[in-house]
Protein backbone atom coordinates (compact mmCIF):
# COMPACT_ATOMS: atom_id res chain seq x y z
CA UNK A 1 0.00 0.00 0.00
CA UNK A 2 1.48 3.28 -1.82
CA UNK A 3 1.50 6.72 -0.02
CA UNK A 4 3.63 9.83 -0.28
CA UNK A 5 6.50 9.39 2.29
CA UNK A 6 5.71 13.20 2.95
CA UNK A 7 2.74 15.68 2.49
CA UNK A 8 2.55 19.63 2.78
CA UNK A 9 -0.32 20.47 5.48
CA UNK A 10 -2.09 17.99 3.55
CA UNK A 11 -2.90 15.19 0.65
CA UNK A 12 -6.45 15.83 0.15
CA UNK A 13 -7.46 16.38 -3.49
CA UNK A 14 -3.51 15.40 -4.40
CA UNK A 15 -4.84 12.59 -6.94
CA UNK A 16 -1.69 10.41 -5.62
CA UNK A 17 -2.30 7.04 -8.23
CA UNK A 18 -3.48 8.98 -11.01
CA UNK A 19 -0.54 7.52 -13.16
CA UNK A 20 1.69 4.40 -12.26
CA UNK A 21 4.49 3.19 -14.13
CA UNK A 22 6.70 0.40 -12.73
CA UNK A 23 9.87 -1.08 -13.96
CA UNK A 24 10.70 -4.84 -11.84
CA UNK A 25 11.39 -3.55 -8.16
CA UNK A 26 11.03 0.47 -8.84
CA UNK A 27 7.21 2.01 -9.30
CA UNK A 28 6.77 5.74 -10.13
CA UNK A 29 3.37 7.32 -8.94
CA UNK A 30 2.07 10.61 -10.71
CA UNK A 31 0.19 13.28 -8.78
CA UNK A 32 -1.09 15.80 -11.00
CA UNK A 33 -3.42 17.97 -8.34
CA UNK A 34 -0.23 18.01 -5.60
CA UNK A 35 0.14 21.62 -4.57
CA UNK A 36 4.03 21.76 -3.85
CA UNK A 37 5.97 24.68 -5.10
CA UNK A 38 9.88 22.95 -4.61
CA UNK A 39 11.71 22.45 -7.51
CA UNK A 40 13.91 19.55 -8.45
CA UNK A 41 14.83 16.19 -7.44
CA UNK A 42 14.55 15.19 -3.51
CA UNK A 43 15.65 12.28 -2.13
CA UNK A 44 13.57 10.34 -0.02
CA UNK A 45 10.15 12.46 1.58
CA UNK A 46 11.37 15.38 0.06
CA UNK A 47 10.14 18.63 1.28
CA UNK A 48 6.75 19.22 -0.25
CA UNK A 49 4.53 22.42 0.83
CA UNK A 50 1.16 23.88 -0.71
CA UNK A 51 2.35 27.00 -2.28
CA UNK A 52 1.73 26.15 -5.77
CA UNK A 53 -2.54 24.64 -6.48
CA UNK A 54 -2.08 21.51 -8.78
CA UNK A 55 0.81 21.94 -9.79
CA UNK A 56 1.35 17.90 -9.61
CA UNK A 57 4.23 15.68 -8.23
CA UNK A 58 5.52 12.09 -9.16
CA UNK A 59 7.20 9.65 -6.51
CA UNK A 60 9.78 7.25 -7.20
CA UNK A 61 9.74 3.99 -4.76
CA UNK A 62 11.75 0.93 -4.70
CA UNK A 63 11.47 -2.88 -2.96
CA UNK A 64 14.57 -4.45 -1.23
CA UNK A 65 13.83 -7.62 0.27
CA UNK A 66 10.08 -7.16 0.01
CA UNK A 67 10.09 -3.69 1.50
CA UNK A 68 8.94 -0.65 -0.23
CA UNK A 69 10.30 2.65 0.62
CA UNK A 70 9.81 5.82 -1.25
CA UNK A 71 13.30 6.88 -2.62
CA UNK A 72 12.70 10.08 -4.43
CA UNK A 73 10.04 13.00 -4.59
CA UNK A 74 10.46 14.43 -8.01
CA UNK A 75 9.51 18.13 -9.46
CA UNK A 76 10.23 20.20 -12.46
CA UNK A 77 13.63 21.06 -12.39
CA UNK A 78 13.01 24.83 -13.89
CA UNK A 79 9.47 26.69 -14.44
CA UNK A 80 8.50 30.16 -15.73
CA UNK A 81 7.01 32.65 -13.14
CA UNK A 82 4.64 29.63 -11.39
CA UNK A 83 3.92 25.79 -11.71
CA UNK A 84 0.04 26.20 -10.53
CA UNK A 85 -1.73 24.39 -12.56
CA UNK A 86 0.94 22.60 -14.84
CA UNK A 87 -0.65 18.96 -14.05
CA UNK A 88 3.13 17.56 -13.45
CA UNK A 89 2.45 13.88 -12.77
CA UNK A 90 -0.16 13.60 -15.17
CA UNK A 91 1.35 10.74 -17.00
CA UNK A 92 4.82 8.66 -15.99
CA UNK A 93 6.88 5.96 -17.55
CA UNK A 94 10.01 3.97 -16.27
CA UNK A 95 12.59 2.12 -17.48
CA UNK A 96 15.85 0.81 -15.21
CA UNK A 97 16.88 4.48 -14.13
CA UNK A 98 15.37 6.65 -16.21
CA UNK A 99 11.70 8.29 -15.39
CA UNK A 100 9.79 10.64 -17.66
CA UNK A 101 7.15 12.81 -16.59
CA UNK A 102 4.10 14.28 -18.43
CA UNK A 103 2.71 17.61 -17.28
CA UNK A 104 -0.10 18.39 -19.65
CA UNK A 105 -0.81 21.60 -18.74
CA UNK A 106 2.25 23.16 -18.60
CA UNK A 107 2.35 27.02 -20.26
CA UNK A 108 6.00 27.28 -21.87
CA UNK A 109 5.81 28.90 -25.70
CA UNK A 110 9.47 27.31 -26.02
CA UNK A 111 10.35 24.55 -27.91
CA UNK A 112 13.64 21.70 -28.08
CA UNK A 113 15.12 20.08 -25.38
CA UNK A 114 16.48 21.61 -22.19
CA UNK A 115 14.67 25.12 -23.20
CA UNK A 116 14.14 28.03 -20.93
CA UNK A 117 10.44 27.43 -19.33
CA UNK A 118 8.37 30.85 -19.43
CA UNK A 119 4.50 31.24 -19.69
CA UNK A 120 3.47 32.07 -22.98
CA UNK A 121 1.34 29.06 -24.23
CA UNK A 122 -1.21 27.99 -22.01
CA UNK A 123 -1.49 24.08 -21.54
CA UNK A 124 0.72 23.29 -24.00
CA UNK A 125 2.27 20.55 -21.94
CA UNK A 126 5.37 19.64 -21.24
CA UNK A 127 7.65 15.89 -20.82
CA UNK A 128 10.83 16.09 -18.15
CA UNK A 129 13.53 13.06 -18.27
CA UNK A 130 14.86 12.22 -15.00
CA UNK A 131 17.71 9.84 -13.97
CA UNK A 132 17.80 7.86 -11.13
CA UNK A 133 20.46 6.93 -9.17
CA UNK A 134 20.63 2.49 -9.66
CA UNK A 135 23.35 0.26 -8.29
CA UNK A 136 24.51 -2.43 -10.77
CA UNK A 137 26.62 -5.34 -10.68
CA UNK A 138 29.74 -7.22 -12.20
CA UNK A 139 31.42 -9.86 -11.36
CA UNK A 140 35.28 -10.74 -12.27
CA UNK A 141 37.26 -14.08 -11.94
CA UNK A 142 40.58 -13.63 -13.77
CA UNK A 143 39.09 -11.83 -16.58
CA UNK A 144 34.89 -10.52 -16.93
CA UNK A 145 32.47 -12.97 -16.26
CA UNK A 146 29.24 -11.79 -17.49
CA UNK A 147 25.87 -12.63 -16.12
CA UNK A 148 24.95 -15.98 -17.44
CA UNK A 149 28.48 -17.32 -18.21
CA UNK A 150 30.56 -19.61 -16.68
CA UNK A 151 33.86 -20.55 -15.19
CA UNK A 152 35.66 -23.99 -15.69
CA UNK A 153 37.61 -25.81 -13.02
CA UNK A 154 39.14 -27.87 -15.39
CA UNK A 155 40.17 -31.78 -14.28
CA UNK A 156 40.71 -32.75 -10.41
CA UNK A 157 41.22 -35.92 -8.81
CA UNK A 158 38.35 -37.63 -6.51
CA UNK A 159 39.49 -36.71 -3.48
CA UNK A 160 41.47 -33.88 -4.54
CA UNK A 161 40.63 -30.45 -4.29
CA UNK A 162 41.09 -27.64 -6.83
CA UNK A 163 42.91 -24.39 -5.76
CA UNK A 164 40.33 -21.33 -4.32
CA UNK A 165 39.41 -19.30 -7.13
CA UNK A 166 38.39 -15.45 -5.84
CA UNK A 167 35.52 -14.06 -7.50
CA UNK A 168 35.13 -10.29 -7.19
CA UNK A 169 32.15 -8.11 -7.16
CA UNK A 170 31.78 -4.45 -7.76
CA UNK A 171 29.42 -1.74 -8.65
CA UNK A 172 29.35 0.01 -11.85
CA UNK A 173 26.13 1.99 -11.04
CA UNK A 174 25.01 4.91 -9.44
CA UNK A 175 23.96 3.90 -5.76
CA UNK A 176 25.09 1.67 -3.48
CA UNK A 177 24.50 -2.13 -4.28
CA UNK A 178 23.65 -4.14 -1.41
CA UNK A 179 21.94 -6.94 0.11
CA UNK A 180 24.39 -9.11 -1.69
CA UNK A 181 23.98 -12.90 -1.00
CA UNK A 182 25.81 -16.41 -2.98
CA UNK A 183 23.64 -19.58 -3.16
CA UNK A 184 23.66 -22.44 -5.19
CA UNK A 185 26.76 -24.10 -3.98
CA UNK A 186 27.25 -27.91 -3.57
CA UNK A 187 29.47 -30.21 -1.36
CA UNK A 188 31.69 -30.57 -4.61
CA UNK A 189 31.89 -27.03 -5.14
CA UNK A 190 32.28 -25.21 -1.89
CA UNK A 191 31.81 -21.30 -1.86
CA UNK A 192 32.78 -19.28 0.68
CA UNK A 193 31.22 -16.00 2.71
CA UNK A 194 31.21 -13.12 0.87
CA UNK A 195 33.27 -10.63 2.26
CA UNK A 196 30.76 -7.35 2.40
CA UNK A 197 26.89 -7.57 1.07
CA UNK A 198 27.51 -3.93 0.25
CA UNK A 199 29.25 -2.08 -2.16
CA UNK A 200 29.47 1.77 -2.24
CA UNK A 201 29.46 3.51 -5.76
CA UNK A 202 32.84 4.12 -6.71
CA UNK A 203 35.07 2.06 -4.98
CA UNK A 204 34.99 -0.75 -3.05
CA UNK A 205 34.80 -4.67 -3.93
CA UNK A 206 33.21 -7.77 -2.07
CA UNK A 207 34.96 -11.36 -3.43
CA UNK A 208 34.11 -14.50 -2.37
CA UNK A 209 35.86 -18.26 -3.05
CA UNK A 210 34.79 -21.16 -4.66
CA UNK A 211 36.95 -24.42 -3.90
CA UNK A 212 36.05 -27.88 -6.48
CA UNK A 213 36.51 -30.96 -4.28
CA UNK A 214 35.14 -33.72 -6.66
CA UNK A 215 33.65 -37.17 -5.41
CA UNK A 216 32.86 -40.32 -6.76
CA UNK A 217 31.93 -41.28 -9.50
CA UNK A 218 34.08 -39.51 -12.07
CA UNK A 219 32.81 -37.25 -14.76
CA UNK A 220 31.62 -33.63 -15.44
CA UNK A 221 30.33 -31.58 -12.41
CA UNK A 222 28.30 -28.34 -12.45
CA UNK A 223 26.20 -26.56 -10.81
CA UNK A 224 24.97 -22.56 -10.94
CA UNK A 225 25.92 -20.18 -8.64
CA UNK A 226 23.28 -16.93 -7.83
CA UNK A 227 24.40 -13.61 -7.02
CA UNK A 228 20.99 -11.73 -5.44
CA UNK A 229 21.45 -7.80 -5.10
CA UNK A 230 19.18 -4.77 -4.61
CA UNK A 231 19.77 -4.63 -8.84
CA UNK A 232 16.72 -4.67 -10.85
CA UNK A 233 16.40 -6.15 -13.80
CA UNK A 234 17.65 -9.40 -15.54
CA UNK A 235 20.77 -9.45 -13.33
CA UNK A 236 19.19 -10.49 -10.41
CA UNK A 237 19.80 -13.05 -9.43
CA UNK A 238 23.49 -12.34 -11.25
CA UNK A 239 24.10 -16.38 -12.23
CA UNK A 240 27.20 -18.08 -12.94
CA UNK A 241 27.79 -21.82 -14.10
CA UNK A 242 30.75 -23.64 -12.53
CA UNK A 243 32.09 -26.82 -14.29
CA UNK A 244 34.71 -29.07 -13.58
CA UNK A 245 35.57 -32.34 -14.25
CA UNK A 246 36.24 -35.04 -11.37
CA UNK A 247 38.96 -38.50 -12.59
CA UNK A 248 39.66 -40.83 -10.65
CA UNK A 249 43.19 -41.47 -9.13
CA UNK A 250 43.73 -44.35 -11.39
CA UNK A 251 42.48 -41.85 -14.42
CA UNK A 252 45.28 -39.41 -13.07
CA UNK A 253 48.18 -42.41 -12.81
CA UNK A 254 47.78 -43.18 -16.39
CA UNK A 255 47.93 -40.02 -17.52
CA UNK A 256 51.38 -39.00 -15.71
CA UNK A 257 52.30 -41.64 -17.33
CA UNK A 258 50.88 -41.18 -20.61
CA UNK A 259 48.97 -44.98 -20.69
CA UNK A 260 45.49 -45.71 -21.57
CA UNK A 261 43.09 -46.98 -18.45
CA UNK A 262 42.77 -50.65 -19.54
CA UNK A 263 43.41 -54.04 -17.81
CA UNK A 264 46.48 -54.25 -17.30
CA UNK A 265 47.62 -50.96 -16.39
CA UNK A 266 45.33 -51.50 -13.54
CA UNK A 267 46.77 -54.36 -12.79
CA UNK A 268 50.30 -52.18 -12.89
CA UNK A 269 48.68 -49.10 -10.79
CA UNK A 270 46.99 -51.79 -7.81
CA UNK A 271 50.44 -53.81 -7.62
CA UNK A 272 52.21 -50.60 -7.45
CA UNK A 273 54.45 -51.06 -10.74
CA UNK A 274 55.30 -48.79 -13.09
CA UNK A 275 54.27 -48.69 -16.68
CA UNK A 276 57.39 -49.74 -18.46
CA UNK A 277 59.35 -50.92 -14.95
CA UNK A 278 60.09 -54.23 -13.35
CA UNK A 279 57.67 -56.69 -14.15
CA UNK A 280 58.93 -59.29 -11.60
CA UNK A 281 57.27 -60.51 -8.52
CA UNK A 282 56.88 -58.17 -5.41
CA UNK A 283 60.11 -58.64 -2.52
CA UNK A 284 59.31 -58.29 0.91
CA UNK A 285 62.20 -57.51 3.80
CA UNK A 286 60.88 -58.97 7.04
CA UNK A 287 58.68 -61.64 8.85
CA UNK A 288 54.67 -62.62 9.21
CA UNK A 289 55.10 -60.34 12.32
CA UNK A 290 55.32 -57.25 10.25
CA UNK A 291 57.03 -53.60 10.84
CA UNK A 292 58.79 -55.03 7.42
CA UNK A 293 60.13 -52.83 4.42
CA UNK A 294 59.43 -53.19 0.68
CA UNK A 295 62.20 -53.68 -1.34
CA UNK A 296 60.28 -54.10 -4.59
CA UNK A 297 56.83 -53.45 -5.68
CA UNK A 298 55.49 -56.47 -8.32
CA UNK A 299 53.12 -59.58 -8.50
CA UNK A 300 51.75 -61.34 -5.47
CA UNK A 301 53.65 -64.25 -4.08
CA UNK A 302 53.00 -66.92 -1.54
CA UNK A 303 55.63 -67.17 1.81
CA UNK A 304 55.81 -69.25 4.89
CA UNK A 305 57.02 -69.27 7.75
CA UNK A 306 57.54 -72.04 10.40
CA UNK A 307 55.39 -72.44 13.25
CA UNK A 308 54.60 -74.67 16.07
CA UNK A 309 53.61 -78.14 14.85
CA UNK A 310 53.66 -76.72 11.22
CA UNK A 311 54.20 -74.11 8.65
CA UNK A 312 52.23 -71.23 7.74
CA UNK A 313 51.41 -70.07 4.72
CA UNK A 314 50.40 -66.82 3.56
CA UNK A 315 49.26 -65.14 0.61
CA UNK A 316 51.25 -61.83 -0.31
CA UNK A 317 50.72 -58.39 -2.35
CA UNK A 318 51.27 -55.46 -2.34
CA UNK A 319 48.21 -52.81 -2.11
CA UNK A 320 48.00 -49.22 -2.60
CA UNK A 321 47.67 -47.28 0.69
CA UNK A 322 45.16 -45.15 -1.03
CA UNK A 323 43.26 -48.26 -2.44
CA UNK A 324 39.72 -47.20 -0.57
CA UNK A 325 40.29 -43.44 -2.09
CA UNK A 326 41.28 -44.52 -5.18
CA UNK A 327 38.33 -47.13 -5.47
CA UNK A 328 40.33 -50.54 -5.68
CA UNK A 329 38.67 -53.53 -3.86
CA UNK A 330 41.49 -56.08 -3.76
CA UNK A 331 40.14 -60.01 -3.37
CA UNK A 332 42.02 -62.65 -2.59
CA UNK A 333 41.07 -65.83 -3.96
CA UNK A 334 42.16 -69.29 -3.09
CA UNK A 335 41.57 -72.50 -4.87
CA UNK A 336 42.57 -76.18 -4.70
CA UNK A 337 42.24 -77.07 -8.72
CA UNK A 338 42.62 -73.07 -10.19
CA UNK A 339 39.18 -74.02 -11.13
CA UNK A 340 36.88 -73.44 -8.09
CA UNK A 341 37.92 -70.29 -6.36
CA UNK A 342 37.16 -69.09 -2.95
CA UNK A 343 36.86 -65.76 -1.92
CA UNK A 344 39.48 -64.79 1.45
CA UNK A 345 37.06 -63.45 4.43
CA UNK A 346 40.05 -62.85 6.58
CA UNK A 347 41.20 -58.63 7.17
CA UNK A 348 44.50 -58.25 5.60
CA UNK A 349 47.76 -58.27 7.95
CA UNK A 350 49.34 -55.41 6.85
CA UNK A 351 53.18 -55.93 6.90
CA UNK A 352 55.57 -53.11 5.13
CA UNK A 353 54.26 -49.43 4.58
CA UNK A 354 56.22 -47.05 2.98
CA UNK A 355 53.37 -44.58 3.03
CA UNK A 356 52.49 -45.39 -0.99
CA UNK A 357 52.04 -48.94 -0.93
CA UNK A 358 51.88 -51.74 1.65
CA UNK A 359 52.16 -55.68 1.68
CA UNK A 360 49.27 -57.01 2.84
CA UNK A 361 49.24 -60.73 3.81
CA UNK A 362 45.99 -63.11 3.90
CA UNK A 363 46.57 -67.07 5.27
CA UNK A 364 45.76 -70.01 3.26
CA UNK A 365 42.81 -71.86 4.28
CA UNK A 366 42.88 -75.51 5.28
CA UNK A 367 41.02 -76.11 2.10
CA UNK A 368 38.37 -75.22 -1.03
CA UNK A 369 35.68 -77.20 -1.60
CA UNK A 370 36.90 -80.35 0.93
CA UNK A 371 40.38 -79.86 -0.91
CA UNK A 372 43.51 -78.68 0.02
CA UNK A 373 43.66 -74.88 -1.01
CA UNK A 374 47.10 -74.84 -3.35
CA UNK A 375 46.68 -71.59 -5.59
CA UNK A 376 45.75 -68.27 -4.94
CA UNK A 377 44.69 -65.01 -6.82
CA UNK A 378 44.25 -61.48 -6.40
CA UNK A 379 40.96 -60.06 -8.08
CA UNK A 380 41.55 -56.55 -8.49
CA UNK A 381 38.34 -54.01 -9.61
CA UNK A 382 37.75 -50.45 -9.36
CA UNK A 383 34.88 -48.08 -8.75
CA UNK A 384 33.89 -45.85 -11.85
Amino acid sequence: YLKPAAVGTTQADDRFGVSVAVAGDTVVVGANQEDSSTLGVQAGAGTPNESASGAGAAYVFTRSAGVWTQQAYLKPAAVGTTQAGDQFGQSVAVSSGTVVVGATSEDSSTTGANSTADENASSAGAAYIFTLPVPDIAVAQAGAVADGGSVAFGTVTVGSSSAALTFTLTNPGTDELNTLAVTGGTGEFAVSALSATSIPVGAGTATFTVTFTPVSPAGPKSTVLSITSNVTGSKNPYTITLNGTAQTVFQAWAALHSVPTNAANLQLFAFGMTPGGPAGALVYAGTFAGSGAITTTGTPITLFESITNGIDFRAIFVRRKDHVAAGLTYTPQFSANMSTWQNSLVVPTVLADDGTNQIVSVPYPFFVAGKKARFFQVTVTIAP
